[in-house]
């Protein structure tokens, strides 16, 4: 099952502390903050789930000191008088030093990373070579330091978050524009044309295509776990822009709502250089400067102050008005939905507000031509 609600509210301040004797408790519960299932745990790992589900059930009296060793790496916590999570909204520099933290397991699964033996697993060395292999290929030997930051209601895994960057990167630099970014060309009149596209029949094709056209590679890659967010915007050590999404809720409102932020996240942060990653949970508050500007900027971006003032869905959310607003501004219904959501607060919305609900139909191989 996944972790419930309350679980994903989970902070670090909330595991529990005390001497050794709690850290079975400790393991538990930083599995359930890292929103991680069983499975998912024993994937990372490389091991059954049925020996996840034995070691919670007894408390981990059956793991060995050396196995508990290698749990506590997969799922980023730092043992000393306490135990916490750890991790920072402004992402550290990669390191290799603790390689099971990186979710080796589930990088194999993925066929990410190619090894004929399991020796990984109990000889680090072997696992620091097959990820400094894997990081070599995408970010070069010198894996230049690159200024990342996460938006997220949970403590980010790092070293996971590292992974599918570089996974991203990779496919990314592989799709290069012909036309490099030029932020200057990004203005409101563009951002209009991009935006009534929301209503066109071939809705996604149409959005892939201006965004090449503008520089700009739009990708999805399924979160790895633990993860926990909507998109992401990356510029690679090659100087490609990348809007990458994990689908993790794969409606058009939300398509919309990423694609925007994403995108003022490049034209403002990325392409200055003030960042080079940004990873984002939509959902989530931020304390964040770069993140603050963002929403302030899709937001008037998307509906500005003045028109959302005259439209009748700010006062009713119901479908006649956000179908009325929707044929008044020329943009699809599902970026009025999606505003809503985001910057009112709105859940209780009307359902199926066009024939297509589920975005990932149009994404092929969850990879957009």
């Amino acid at each position: 099952m996944r972790p419930t609600d309350n679980a994903r509210s989970c902070k670090d301040s909330l595991l529990p502390q005390g001497n050794l004797s709690s850290l079975p408790d400790i393991l538990i519960a930083a599995r359930i903050a890292r929103l991680m299932t069983q499975k998912e745990l024993a994937e990372a790992a490389g091991l059954k789930m049925q020996q996840i589900q034995l070691y919670e059930k007894t408390h981990y009296k059956s793991a060995s000191f050396k196995r508990i060793l290698l749990i506590s790496e997969v799922l980023g916590v730092t043992i000393d008088q306490s135990a916490r999570l750890a991790g920072s909204s402004r992402l550290a520099q990669l390191d290799l030093s603790s390689p099971y933290a990186f979710p080796i397991g589930e990088m194999i699964r993925r066929q990410w990373l190619r090894t004929p033996s399991r020796l990984w697993q109990t000889d680090p060395r072997i696992a620091s070579d097959l990820l400094a292999t894997f990081f070599n290929a995408t970010l070069g030997e010198g894996r230049s330091e690159r200024r990342r930051f996460a938006r997220m209601r949970t403590v980010p895994h790092e070293p996971v978050l590292s992974v599918w960057e570089a996974k991203v990167i990779q496919r990314a630099d592989a799709k290069r524009p012909i036309a490099p970014f030029d932020r200057s060309r990004v203005d409101q009149r563009a951002i209009k044309d991009l935006l009534r596209l929301s209503q066109s029949k071939h809705e996604i094709s149409s959005t892939i295509k201006w965004l090449r056209d503008f520089g700009i590679v739009l990708l999805t890659e399924a979160a790895l776990p633990s993860m926990a967010i909507d998109s992401a915007a990356i510029r690679t050590p090659s100087n490609v822009f990348v809007i990458a999404l994990t689908l993790r809720d794969p409606s058009f409102e939300v398509f919309w709502i990423a694609l925007m932020h994403e995108l003022t996240h490049i034209a403002l942060h990325l392409s200055t250089g003030s960042a080079d990653s940004i990873f984002d949970d939509l959902s989530a508050s931020s304390d964040l400067i770069a993140e603050e500007e963002a929403d302030v900027h899709a937001r008037e971006a998307t509906i500005s102050s003045a028109e959302w003032q005259r439209c009748a869905s700010q006062y009713e959310w119901t479908r006649k008005a956000i179908l009325a607003d929707s044929r008044r501004l020329g943009i699809g219904p599902a970026i009025i939905t999606g505003y809503i959501k985001q910057f009112c607060g709105g859940r209780d919305l009307p359902k199926r507000m066009g024939a297509r609900d589920d975005i990932s139909s149009f994404l092929a191989d969850g990879d957009p031509a």
